[in-house]
Protein backbone atom coordinates (compact mmCIF):
# COMPACT_ATOMS: atom_id res chain seq x y z
CA UNK A 1 0.00 0.00 0.00
CA UNK A 2 1.37 3.70 -1.08
CA UNK A 3 0.19 6.48 0.77
CA UNK A 4 -2.65 9.11 -1.08
CA UNK A 5 -1.77 11.42 -3.06
CA UNK A 6 -4.26 13.68 -1.11
CA UNK A 7 -2.85 13.86 1.82
CA UNK A 8 -2.32 17.24 3.73
CA UNK A 9 0.43 17.51 7.22
CA UNK A 10 0.16 19.38 10.29
CA UNK A 11 2.06 19.23 12.93
CA UNK A 12 -0.15 18.87 15.83
CA UNK A 13 2.67 18.69 18.57
CA UNK A 14 6.00 17.26 19.16
CA UNK A 15 5.21 13.50 19.63
CA UNK A 16 2.27 13.66 16.82
CA UNK A 17 1.32 14.42 12.87
CA UNK A 18 -1.62 15.46 12.05
CA UNK A 19 -2.61 14.15 8.85
CA UNK A 20 -5.75 14.98 6.45
CA UNK A 21 -7.33 13.61 3.56
CA UNK A 22 -8.65 15.87 1.30
CA UNK A 23 -10.45 12.92 -0.83
CA UNK A 24 -12.73 11.63 2.44
CA UNK A 25 -11.81 14.45 4.73
CA UNK A 26 -10.40 11.82 7.95
CA UNK A 27 -8.45 13.85 10.14
CA UNK A 28 -6.15 11.53 12.13
CA UNK A 29 -3.47 11.84 14.84
CA UNK A 30 -0.26 9.81 14.62
CA UNK A 31 3.13 9.13 16.16
CA UNK A 32 6.32 10.57 13.71
CA UNK A 33 7.25 6.82 13.36
CA UNK A 34 4.13 5.56 12.28
CA UNK A 35 4.26 7.99 9.40
CA UNK A 36 7.67 7.09 8.88
CA UNK A 37 6.58 3.51 8.74
CA UNK A 38 3.64 4.77 6.74
CA UNK A 39 6.20 6.18 4.09
CA UNK A 40 8.61 3.35 4.36
CA UNK A 41 5.70 0.64 3.96
CA UNK A 42 6.65 -1.14 7.00
CA UNK A 43 3.35 -0.58 8.95
CA UNK A 44 1.63 -3.04 10.92
CA UNK A 45 -1.59 -4.85 9.58
CA UNK A 46 -3.35 -3.07 12.76
CA UNK A 47 -2.34 0.30 11.78
CA UNK A 48 -2.55 -0.20 7.78
CA UNK A 49 -6.16 -1.33 8.16
CA UNK A 50 -7.27 1.60 9.85
CA UNK A 51 -5.38 4.29 7.53
CA UNK A 52 -6.43 2.30 4.53
CA UNK A 53 -10.28 2.53 5.67
CA UNK A 54 -9.70 6.64 6.10
CA UNK A 55 -8.48 6.88 2.77
CA UNK A 56 -4.55 7.61 4.17
CA UNK A 57 -3.37 4.17 1.96
CA UNK A 58 -3.93 3.67 -1.64
CA UNK A 59 -3.07 0.72 -3.57
CA UNK A 60 -1.53 3.06 -6.69
CA UNK A 61 -1.43 6.35 -6.41
CA UNK A 62 -1.34 7.24 -10.31
CA UNK A 63 -5.24 4.83 -10.05
CA UNK A 64 -6.70 6.93 -7.33
CA UNK A 65 -5.92 10.29 -9.35
CA UNK A 66 -7.07 8.84 -12.42
CA UNK A 67 -10.46 7.52 -10.30
CA UNK A 68 -10.96 11.14 -8.61
CA UNK A 69 -10.32 12.87 -11.92
CA UNK A 70 -13.21 10.81 -13.78
CA UNK A 71 -15.33 10.04 -10.47
CA UNK A 72 -18.70 11.44 -11.52
CA UNK A 73 -18.71 9.33 -14.35
CA UNK A 74 -17.81 6.29 -12.24
CA UNK A 75 -19.99 6.94 -9.33
CA UNK A 76 -22.62 4.54 -9.24
CA UNK A 77 -25.56 6.57 -7.01
CA UNK A 78 -28.45 4.70 -5.44
CA UNK A 79 -31.01 7.73 -5.37
CA UNK A 80 -32.40 10.36 -7.85
CA UNK A 81 -32.86 13.74 -6.47
CA UNK A 82 -34.86 16.28 -7.76
CA UNK A 83 -35.69 19.93 -6.43
CA UNK A 84 -39.26 21.38 -7.48
CA UNK A 85 -38.82 25.20 -7.44
CA UNK A 86 -43.02 25.63 -6.94
CA UNK A 87 -43.03 29.16 -7.49
CA UNK A 88 -40.84 31.86 -7.99
CA UNK A 89 -42.63 34.34 -5.59
CA UNK A 90 -41.38 35.49 -2.36
CA UNK A 91 -42.69 37.57 0.59
CA UNK A 92 -39.52 39.31 1.45
CA UNK A 93 -38.11 41.56 -0.26
CA UNK A 94 -34.23 40.73 0.74
CA UNK A 95 -31.57 43.46 0.18
CA UNK A 96 -28.87 41.21 -1.53
CA UNK A 97 -31.53 39.71 -4.11
CA UNK A 98 -32.68 41.27 -7.35
CA UNK A 99 -36.17 42.03 -7.31
CA UNK A 100 -37.07 42.17 -11.05
CA UNK A 101 -36.50 39.50 -13.81
CA UNK A 102 -36.38 36.19 -11.28
CA UNK A 103 -39.54 37.15 -8.70
CA UNK A 104 -42.17 37.20 -11.25
CA UNK A 105 -44.59 35.65 -8.75
CA UNK A 106 -45.28 32.49 -11.42
CA UNK A 107 -46.01 29.29 -9.62
CA UNK A 108 -46.10 25.78 -10.82
CA UNK A 109 -49.11 24.39 -11.94
CA UNK A 110 -50.61 20.93 -11.65
CA UNK A 111 -49.70 19.44 -14.92
CA UNK A 112 -46.10 20.36 -14.64
CA UNK A 113 -46.10 18.82 -11.28
CA UNK A 114 -47.25 15.54 -12.51
CA UNK A 115 -45.48 15.76 -15.58
CA UNK A 116 -42.27 16.27 -13.58
CA UNK A 117 -42.85 13.07 -11.71
CA UNK A 118 -43.42 11.32 -14.39
CA UNK A 119 -39.81 12.26 -15.97
CA UNK A 120 -38.91 11.47 -12.25
CA UNK A 121 -39.82 7.84 -12.65
CA UNK A 122 -38.63 7.35 -15.75
CA UNK A 123 -35.16 7.83 -13.97
CA UNK A 124 -35.58 5.60 -11.25
CA UNK A 125 -36.10 3.01 -13.73
CA UNK A 126 -33.30 3.44 -15.68
CA UNK A 127 -30.89 2.57 -12.75
CA UNK A 128 -30.85 0.37 -9.59
CA UNK A 129 -32.76 2.94 -7.25
CA UNK A 130 -33.06 2.93 -3.65
CA UNK A 131 -34.24 6.05 -2.66
CA UNK A 132 -35.79 9.32 -3.84
CA UNK A 133 -35.00 12.89 -2.94
CA UNK A 134 -37.63 15.33 -3.19
CA UNK A 135 -36.98 18.90 -2.70
CA UNK A 136 -39.68 21.76 -1.93
CA UNK A 137 -37.85 24.75 -3.47
CA UNK A 138 -39.32 28.61 -4.28
CA UNK A 139 -39.55 31.59 -4.07
CA UNK A 140 -41.20 30.28 -1.36
CA UNK A 141 -42.39 26.79 -1.49
CA UNK A 142 -44.80 27.84 1.65
CA UNK A 143 -46.92 30.20 -0.33
CA UNK A 144 -47.87 27.25 -2.25
CA UNK A 145 -48.87 24.84 -0.19
CA UNK A 146 -51.36 22.64 -1.62
CA UNK A 147 -49.04 21.94 -4.20
CA UNK A 148 -45.62 20.99 -1.33
CA UNK A 149 -49.10 18.47 0.11
CA UNK A 150 -50.01 17.04 -3.67
CA UNK A 151 -46.11 16.24 -4.97
CA UNK A 152 -45.45 14.80 -1.59
CA UNK A 153 -48.25 12.70 -1.80
CA UNK A 154 -47.74 11.67 -5.45
CA UNK A 155 -43.85 11.02 -4.41
CA UNK A 156 -45.12 8.44 -1.88
CA UNK A 157 -46.81 6.62 -4.31
CA UNK A 158 -44.12 6.59 -6.79
CA UNK A 159 -41.69 5.30 -4.09
CA UNK A 160 -44.28 3.06 -2.87
CA UNK A 161 -44.51 1.00 -6.69
CA UNK A 162 -40.76 1.19 -6.84
CA UNK A 163 -40.32 -0.29 -3.05
CA UNK A 164 -37.73 2.74 -2.57
CA UNK A 165 -37.46 5.23 0.31
CA UNK A 166 -38.41 9.08 -0.02
CA UNK A 167 -36.64 11.70 1.81
CA UNK A 168 -38.10 14.79 1.17
CA UNK A 169 -36.39 18.45 2.48
CA UNK A 170 -37.54 22.56 1.86
CA UNK A 171 -36.09 25.16 2.37
CA UNK A 172 -38.35 28.20 3.33
CA UNK A 173 -37.78 31.48 4.92
CA UNK A 174 -39.48 29.90 8.07
CA UNK A 175 -42.64 33.41 7.84
CA UNK A 176 -45.40 30.79 6.82
CA UNK A 177 -43.98 28.23 9.02
CA UNK A 178 -47.13 26.25 11.17
CA UNK A 179 -47.41 23.42 13.15
CA UNK A 180 -51.06 22.54 11.27
CA UNK A 181 -49.02 22.58 8.00
CA UNK A 182 -45.62 21.45 9.27
CA UNK A 183 -47.68 18.16 10.57
CA UNK A 184 -49.31 17.60 7.01
CA UNK A 185 -45.86 17.64 5.35
CA UNK A 186 -43.93 15.38 7.88
CA UNK A 187 -46.91 12.75 7.44
CA UNK A 188 -46.07 13.03 3.32
CA UNK A 189 -42.83 12.44 4.57
CA UNK A 190 -40.84 15.54 5.10
CA UNK A 191 -38.12 15.43 6.99
CA UNK A 192 -35.66 18.43 6.56
CA UNK A 193 -36.27 21.90 6.35
CA UNK A 194 -33.46 24.83 6.04
CA UNK A 195 -34.66 28.24 7.53
CA UNK A 196 -32.80 31.36 6.98
CA UNK A 197 -31.19 33.94 10.03
CA UNK A 198 -29.27 36.35 8.87
CA UNK A 199 -27.57 37.44 12.21
CA UNK A 200 -29.81 38.80 15.47
CA UNK A 201 -32.64 40.71 14.58
CA UNK A 202 -31.56 43.87 14.32
CA UNK A 203 -29.32 42.34 11.25
CA UNK A 204 -31.95 40.10 9.97
CA UNK A 205 -34.27 42.44 10.01
CA UNK A 206 -32.17 44.87 7.49
CA UNK A 207 -30.79 42.16 5.15
CA UNK A 208 -34.40 40.20 4.94
CA UNK A 209 -37.56 42.35 6.10
CA UNK A 210 -41.22 41.17 4.67
CA UNK A 211 -41.91 43.59 1.65
CA UNK A 212 -43.98 45.47 3.46
CA UNK A 213 -40.84 46.51 5.01
CA UNK A 214 -41.89 45.13 8.31
CA UNK A 215 -39.14 42.82 10.19
CA UNK A 216 -39.36 39.22 9.94
CA UNK A 217 -36.60 37.93 12.40
CA UNK A 218 -39.31 37.76 15.20
CA UNK A 219 -42.04 35.98 13.13
CA UNK A 220 -39.34 33.35 12.16
CA UNK A 221 -38.30 32.67 15.59
CA UNK A 222 -41.51 32.49 17.27
CA UNK A 223 -42.42 29.92 14.40
CA UNK A 224 -39.56 27.71 14.99
CA UNK A 225 -40.21 28.03 18.76
CA UNK A 226 -43.34 26.25 18.44
CA UNK A 227 -42.64 23.73 15.54
CA UNK A 228 -39.37 23.03 16.63
CA UNK A 229 -41.02 19.43 18.91
CA UNK A 230 -42.61 18.58 15.02
CA UNK A 231 -39.46 19.04 12.77
CA UNK A 232 -37.45 15.77 12.64
CA UNK A 233 -34.03 17.33 11.33
CA UNK A 234 -33.58 21.49 11.65
CA UNK A 235 -30.82 23.32 9.67
CA UNK A 236 -29.96 26.71 10.18
CA UNK A 237 -28.27 28.94 7.52
CA UNK A 238 -27.17 32.34 6.88
CA UNK A 239 -25.48 35.07 4.62
CA UNK A 240 -22.92 37.24 5.74
CA UNK A 241 -20.84 40.07 4.99
CA UNK A 242 -17.87 41.72 5.94
CA UNK A 243 -19.27 44.14 7.78
CA UNK A 244 -22.14 41.52 9.70
CA UNK A 245 -20.42 38.18 10.06
CA UNK A 246 -19.03 39.50 13.41
CA UNK A 247 -22.03 39.60 14.56
CA UNK A 248 -23.49 35.94 14.18
CA UNK A 249 -22.31 35.18 18.02
CA UNK A 250 -25.14 36.98 19.64
CA UNK A 251 -27.47 35.00 17.00
CA UNK A 252 -26.46 31.72 17.92
CA UNK A 253 -26.82 33.02 21.79
CA UNK A 254 -30.62 33.92 21.21
CA UNK A 255 -31.33 30.40 19.46
CA UNK A 256 -29.85 28.67 23.05
CA UNK A 257 -31.59 31.35 24.95
CA UNK A 258 -35.12 30.73 23.09
CA UNK A 259 -34.66 26.65 23.40
CA UNK A 260 -32.79 26.16 19.57
CA UNK A 261 -30.12 24.43 21.30
CA UNK A 262 -28.10 21.59 19.57
CA UNK A 263 -29.66 18.76 20.29
CA UNK A 264 -32.36 20.27 18.05
CA UNK A 265 -30.72 21.83 15.69
CA UNK A 266 -29.36 19.55 13.23
CA UNK A 267 -27.08 21.67 11.55
CA UNK A 268 -25.98 25.71 11.42
CA UNK A 269 -24.31 26.91 8.26
CA UNK A 270 -23.58 30.38 7.53
CA UNK A 271 -22.06 32.05 4.03
CA UNK A 272 -21.42 35.53 2.44
CA UNK A 273 -23.48 36.93 0.59
CA UNK A 274 -23.26 36.85 -3.05
CA UNK A 275 -25.00 40.23 -4.72
CA UNK A 276 -26.95 39.02 -8.05
CA UNK A 277 -26.89 41.61 -10.97
CA UNK A 278 -29.73 42.01 -13.10
CA UNK A 279 -31.50 39.05 -14.32
CA UNK A 280 -30.10 36.27 -12.06
CA UNK A 281 -32.25 33.97 -10.59
CA UNK A 282 -33.14 34.59 -6.61
CA UNK A 283 -31.26 31.20 -5.52
CA UNK A 284 -29.78 31.31 -1.97
CA UNK A 285 -28.61 27.48 -1.54
CA UNK A 286 -25.29 28.62 0.29
CA UNK A 287 -22.55 28.54 -2.64
CA UNK A 288 -19.92 30.95 -2.26
CA UNK A 289 -17.12 32.51 -3.73
CA UNK A 290 -13.87 32.10 -1.98
CA UNK A 291 -11.58 34.82 -3.72
CA UNK A 292 -12.34 37.64 -1.02
CA UNK A 293 -9.37 37.64 1.15
CA UNK A 294 -11.77 38.46 4.38
CA UNK A 295 -13.74 35.49 3.78
CA UNK A 296 -11.41 32.50 5.27
CA UNK A 297 -11.24 34.71 8.47
CA UNK A 298 -15.02 34.86 8.39
CA UNK A 299 -15.48 31.30 8.01
CA UNK A 300 -12.76 30.47 10.57
CA UNK A 301 -14.44 32.92 13.23
CA UNK A 302 -18.05 31.49 12.42
CA UNK A 303 -16.84 28.41 12.93
CA UNK A 304 -15.27 28.49 16.42
CA UNK A 305 -17.77 30.89 17.72
CA UNK A 306 -20.60 27.60 16.45
CA UNK A 307 -18.79 24.64 17.71
CA UNK A 308 -17.87 26.51 21.15
CA UNK A 309 -21.68 26.80 21.41
CA UNK A 310 -22.05 22.83 20.95
CA UNK A 311 -23.81 23.37 17.43
CA UNK A 312 -22.58 20.95 14.46
CA UNK A 313 -21.44 22.57 10.96
CA UNK A 314 -19.75 21.93 7.81
CA UNK A 315 -16.53 20.83 7.66
CA UNK A 316 -14.09 21.10 4.62
CA UNK A 317 -14.80 18.09 2.69
CA UNK A 318 -15.32 16.86 -1.02
CA UNK A 319 -17.65 18.35 -3.37
CA UNK A 320 -20.46 16.36 -4.57
CA UNK A 321 -22.49 19.52 -6.45
CA UNK A 322 -25.72 18.65 -8.46
CA UNK A 323 -23.93 20.19 -11.40
CA UNK A 324 -21.79 17.11 -11.27
CA UNK A 325 -24.06 14.38 -10.45
CA UNK A 326 -25.74 12.69 -13.58
CA UNK A 327 -28.87 11.50 -11.12
CA UNK A 328 -29.97 15.26 -9.81
CA UNK A 329 -32.26 17.53 -11.43
CA UNK A 330 -34.08 20.59 -10.78
CA UNK A 331 -37.19 21.35 -11.99
CA UNK A 332 -38.31 24.91 -12.98
CA UNK A 333 -41.84 26.21 -12.62
CA UNK A 334 -42.61 25.79 -16.42
CA UNK A 335 -41.25 22.64 -16.23
CA UNK A 336 -37.77 23.49 -17.86
CA UNK A 337 -34.75 21.13 -15.94
CA UNK A 338 -31.57 22.61 -14.71
CA UNK A 339 -28.65 21.56 -13.02
CA UNK A 340 -28.35 24.11 -10.55
CA UNK A 341 -30.85 26.22 -8.59
CA UNK A 342 -29.07 29.35 -9.51
CA UNK A 343 -29.71 29.16 -12.90
CA UNK A 344 -33.85 28.47 -13.06
CA UNK A 345 -35.26 30.98 -14.78
CA UNK A 346 -32.00 31.26 -17.52
CA UNK A 347 -33.14 29.81 -20.72
CA UNK A 348 -29.01 29.06 -21.71
CA UNK A 349 -28.89 26.79 -18.43
CA UNK A 350 -31.55 24.68 -19.58
CA UNK A 351 -30.46 21.36 -20.32
CA UNK A 352 -34.17 20.21 -21.55
CA UNK A 353 -37.84 20.35 -20.18
CA UNK A 354 -39.80 17.78 -18.51
CA UNK A 355 -42.37 17.08 -21.56
CA UNK A 356 -39.10 16.13 -24.18
CA UNK A 357 -36.61 15.00 -21.35
CA UNK A 358 -33.04 16.11 -21.47
CA UNK A 359 -31.27 17.89 -24.55
CA UNK A 360 -28.17 19.31 -23.97
CA UNK A 361 -25.91 17.50 -21.87
CA UNK A 362 -23.15 20.01 -20.95
CA UNK A 363 -23.72 23.53 -20.41
CA UNK A 364 -22.34 23.94 -17.30
CA UNK A 365 -18.93 23.52 -17.40
CA UNK A 366 -18.90 19.54 -16.40
CA UNK A 367 -15.34 18.34 -16.09
CA UNK A 368 -13.64 22.03 -16.41
CA UNK A 369 -11.32 20.46 -13.62
CA UNK A 370 -9.76 17.86 -16.73
CA UNK A 371 -6.73 19.80 -17.73
CA UNK A 372 -2.73 19.57 -15.93
CA UNK A 373 -3.23 22.36 -13.29
CA UNK A 374 -6.49 20.89 -11.69
CA UNK A 375 -6.00 17.36 -12.15
CA UNK A 376 -2.54 17.52 -10.55
CA UNK A 377 -3.86 19.92 -7.87
CA UNK A 378 -4.07 18.20 -4.27
CA UNK A 379 -7.39 20.24 -3.84
CA UNK A 380 -9.09 18.59 -6.43
CA UNK A 381 -11.35 16.63 -4.44
CA UNK A 382 -12.60 20.20 -2.64
CA UNK A 383 -12.92 21.87 -6.01
CA UNK A 384 -13.57 20.12 -8.89
CA UNK A 385 -13.38 23.86 -10.41
CA UNK A 386 -15.04 26.17 -8.24
CA UNK A 387 -18.55 26.42 -8.26
CA UNK A 388 -20.30 27.30 -11.81
CA UNK A 389 -22.54 29.80 -10.36
CA UNK A 390 -19.98 32.08 -8.67
CA UNK A 391 -17.79 31.37 -11.83
CA UNK A 392 -20.87 32.55 -13.80
CA UNK A 393 -21.34 35.72 -11.46
CA UNK A 394 -18.23 36.39 -11.33
CA UNK A 395 -16.47 36.08 -15.39
CA UNK A 396 -20.24 35.71 -17.08
CA UNK A 397 -19.53 32.27 -18.15
CA UNK A 398 -20.67 29.18 -15.87
CA UNK A 399 -17.42 27.48 -18.02
CA UNK A 400 -14.41 28.93 -16.54
CA UNK A 401 -12.62 27.65 -13.08
CA UNK A 402 -13.76 29.17 -9.96
CA UNK A 403 -10.16 28.08 -8.40
CA UNK A 404 -10.24 27.41 -5.23
CA UNK A 405 -6.88 26.96 -4.29
CA UNK A 406 -5.31 29.84 -3.10
CA UNK A 407 -8.75 29.89 -0.68
CA UNK A 408 -6.91 26.31 0.72
CA UNK A 409 -3.35 26.91 0.46
CA UNK A 410 -3.52 30.47 3.10
CA UNK A 411 -6.68 28.44 5.33
CA UNK A 412 -7.23 24.60 5.30
CA UNK A 413 -4.67 24.21 7.71
CA UNK A 414 -6.37 26.08 10.26
CA UNK A 415 -9.48 24.71 9.75
CA UNK A 416 -7.46 21.34 10.44
CA UNK A 417 -6.21 22.86 13.41
CA UNK A 418 -9.85 24.00 14.43
CA UNK A 419 -11.26 20.65 13.89
CA UNK A 420 -8.59 18.88 16.34
CA UNK A 421 -9.37 21.04 18.86
CA UNK A 422 -12.66 20.03 18.93
CA UNK A 423 -12.02 16.73 19.24
CA UNK A 424 -13.21 16.25 15.08
CA UNK A 425 -11.00 13.39 14.34
CA UNK A 426 -10.89 9.72 13.35
CA UNK A 427 -8.62 7.74 15.87
CA UNK A 428 -5.24 8.69 17.35
CA UNK A 429 -2.72 5.68 16.66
Amino acid sequence: MKPSYYIIKANSDPETLALYSTKTSSIILIPHETYTAMQDGNLDAEDESLLKELGFLVPDQKEEIEYMINMFENAQIPYVQAIFALNMDCNFACRYCFEGDSKTGIRMDKRVMEQGLRFIEDEIKKHDTKELMIGLYGGEPLLTPDLAKQLLFEANKICAKYGIKLKATMVTNGSLLKRALLKELIQLGLQKIRVTLDGPPEVHNYFRPFKNKKGSFEIILNNLRECIDLIPRLEIGGNYSKETYKKFPYLLDILLKEGLTPEKVEFIRFEPIINQPKGISIFKGGCSSKKEPWVGEAALFLKEKIMKRGYKTRKIEPIFCMVNNKRAFIIGTDGGIYKCPGFIGMEQFKIGDVFSGIKKTDVYGTGIWKNEKCSSCIYLPLCYGGCRYVAYLRYGTAKALDCQKPFFEKNLLRFIEQEIRFKKIGQKL
